[in-house]
């Protein structure tokens, strides 16, 4: 019958709208999540620096008020 073989059509097109669609969304989503992990990546790094630094700076005021120097 005709409109069978269009009502068939139509729903393989959809099917394939749909997983089009679908695929798109999760792109979208593994996106956001893999931003997400790397500002907090990024976020972690930055802390750690930052202790470091202090930790260096700390060490070399130490230093120079170890040698005699006054800051």
């Amino acid at each position: 019958n005709y409109l069978d073989g269009v009502r068939g059509e139509l729903k393989e097109e959809m099917k394939v709208k749909l997983k089009e669609e679908m695929k798109n969304e999760l792109k979208d989503e593994m996106r956001e999540e893999l931003k997400e992990e790397m500002r907090a990546e990024i976020q972690e790094m930055l802390v750690e620096y930052d202790i470091k630094s202090r930790v260096t700076c700390q060490a070399k005021t130490k230093q120079g008020n170890a040698s005699g120097r006054t800051s």
